[in-house]
């Protein structure tokens, strides 16, 4: 029993940002291992319970003693007869934990997705043929037939041969959007794929998409056209008027010449947005952002939400919190950009930031005035084209009394634009989590069919040889284990569950070392989740590395059967069944084990990169 003295640290080191939170460590033996026993068990405290003794403490709070009676016999009679001869004095010291090094910085980029090409259009004189790739998204989840549609109009066939599925209608059907341009005339369809959960479970491994498809005929000439590449639409959604124009906002790299590839942020980064129009027609326009306001999720709706531009043209953030959010001078009439301070919801669960917009366009002859502004606060209010005089309303009220319903000219457009989820983290922490199984991955951000690597190690500091089980797993959106949606991945004492419940990779890796185990989790999202965040919560067992593994001590994974990762395959035959007690002990051969508590997150899975680009 004297390595029970020992101090056990149950470590789970993850492919992210590690947050680890370990629970209190559970000894059990079993019932032959239970004798009665007098003086070792007595030279063990119960810390859990009462915790280390403050030296500082008073003597009230100690139990009281019988001094006299102690002084004429301090030891007792047997202590009496073994203190014949000389006494070596004691020399016991209290162990030392021995510092963990920290693992050496490892030189690492994340990997950013590439668009694949999945979708072909063809068009006729009177009809739209597409062709979709069930591996849509190039990352080897086959979409589902029932997820796809073009404008609400469901698939109409299947290419089993192509790996392909087949939309095909009228060039008036499926709520296409007719636009005229002096040469053209251009039938816009939208192609949306929602994902559905596995079943039985309430996650996905494919992301929704929305993807733009346009047929264009000459107006004078009677011949079939040629059709366009389609193009995935941005972070943004887009808004198409029925004055043949498109809004839309977009994340852009710090030069402002290329779309950002990646839509996460850390605070205090500036987050570039631009905000723009495109006109079919070439009438000159001039396009302003009326209000902006941030929520959690994609209802706009919700609590909490954050209006940092308001007022018609206002950007109030840089007031409110003394940011350097501000509108940039205008370079193109159709375009307007605009730098915000990245910012997170005070005591929120998820670090998602959906950006919701009132975009509006008037004519570029027109002037601006104070309902079609562009305004930031720096020591008062300046306009972005030099006009400042229309921010004079920025303090109060910016309505009708204060300028005009429509610009001069008399025609303006609107619309709206979102952008989300824009993912914002603190700075950036000891980050934990392995890359290549030697050095921990210095971010937690995966794309949908990405590879988490994960590794649960027991550290023991008295040396007794000891091995580690990861006994059960749950992912979730929010910290709280008990919240909704939830997924058990690990369950039944060891048996990893995902690949049979999601036809996933996800398994097991062969042991190498007895006080560590590792397993590969195919990166996935909860259906319909507005945040991409997911925290893991697992129960870690630890038994001594001499007692074989059993019912409830094992590391099992599903390909065409259970396998066991140490060879020992007949103790995964229950992973279909239940686990329990009867399907083995309580304890291990040897009579003890320790089991604990720890979390990873937030992990944070992005659907592959689908932005990149307008209708």
């Amino acid at each position: 029993m004297g390595f029970l003295q020992g101090v056990l640290v149950l470590v789970v080191i993850v492919a992210f940002d590690l947050k680890s939170a370990l629970g209190s460590l559970k000894h059990r033996q079993s019932p032959s291992s239970r004798k009665p026993q007098s003086a070792p068990a007595s030279r063990v405290p119960d810390l859990s319970s009462q915790g280390f003794l403050n030296p500082s403490q008073k003597a009230s709070q100690l139990p009281s003693l019988d001094y006299r009676k102690f002084a004429q016999d301090p030891l007792g009679l047997q202590e009496k007869q073994l203190l014949q001869g000389p006494v070596k004095p004691l020399d016991w010291k209290f162990p030392v934990v021995p510092e963990v090094q920290r693992e050496l910085a490892v030189n690492f980029q994340l990997r950013q997705p590439v668009t694949p090409s999945s979708v072909a259009v063809q068009c006729s004189e009177e009809r739209v043929h597409v062709e979709v790739r069930k591996d849509m998204f190039g990352n080897g989840q086959l979409i589902q037939p029932s997820g796809l549609s073009m404008g609400g109009c469901p698939v109409v066939g299947e290419d089993s041969a192509s790996g392909v599925l087949i939309l095909e209608y009228a060039l008036q059907d499926c709520n296409s959007v007719l636009m005229m341009t002096a040469d053209e005339l251009v039938y816009t369809f939208a192609v949306t794929y929602t994902p559905l959960a596995f079943a039985g479970t309430p996650i996905t491994r494919t992301e929704g998409a929305v993807v733009g498809v346009q047929c264009h005929y000459q107006r004078l000439h009677n011949v079939s056209s040629n059709s366009l590449r389609p193009t995935w639409v941005p972070y943004a959604s887009t808004e198409v008027a029925e004055d043949v124009l498109v809004f839309s906002m977009n994340l852009m790299m710090d030069d402002w010449a290329n779309q950002r590839p990646s839509n996460v942020y850390y605070l205090g980064d500036i987050i570039n947005i631009e905000a723009s129009v495109k006109v079919y027609n070439h009438v000159p326009l001039r396009v302003f952002v009326d209000r902006c306001v941030a929520t959690q999720v994609p209802d706009v709706t919700s609590v909490p939400r954050y209006s940092f531009i308001e007022n018609h043209g206002c950007l109030v953030d840089a007031k409110a919190t003394a940011s350097s959010s501000h509108f940039l001078p205008r370079t193109q009439e159709d375009k307007i950009r605009f730098q915000l301070e990245a910012f997170m919801f005070q005591g929120g669960s998820s670090p998602s930031i959906y950006i919701t917009c009132t975009v509006k366009a008037t004519l570029a002859s027109a002037p601006s005035d104070a309902l079609h502004k562009s305004c930031s606060f720096s020591n008062g209010w300046l306009a972005a084209d030099g006009n400042h005089q229309v921010c004079a309303c920025c303090d109060s009220t910016c309505g009708p009394e204060g300028g005009r319903d429509a610009p001069i000219g008399g025609v303006q457009w609107e619309g709206k634009a979102s952008l989300g989820p824009v993912m914002v983290q603190g700075r950036q922490k000891s980050l934990g989590g392995l890359y290549d199984w030697a050095n921990q991955r210095p971010s937690n951000v995966y794309y949908l069919g990405d590879i988490i690597n994960i590794e649960a190690s027991v550290k023991v500091y008295n040396h007794v040889p000891l091995r580690v089980f990861v006994d059960r797993c749950v992912a979730t959106q929010v910290p709280d284990v008990t919240s909704v949606p939830r997924y058990s991945f690990i369950e039944n004492h060891g048996c990893l569950v995902d690949a049979k419940a999601t036809a996933s990779s996800s398994h097991f890796l062969p042991r190498t070392q007895e006080d560590k185990i590792r397993f590969q989790l195919e990166a996935f999202m909860f259906q319909g989740g507005s945040s991409p965040s997911i925290y893991i919560t697992c129960t870690v067992k630890a038994t001594l590395a001499s007692a074989p593994s059993d019912a409830l001590h094992k590391s099992c994974s599903f390909s065409n059967g259970w396998l066991a990762a140490d060879g020992n395959h007949q103790v995964c035959a229950c992973c279909d069944s239940t686990c329990g007690p009867e399907g083995g002990r309580d304890a291990p051969i040897g009579g003890v084990q320790w089991e604990g508590k720890a979390s990873l997150g937030p992990v944070m899975v992005q659907g592959r990169q689908k932005s990149l680009g307008g209708l």
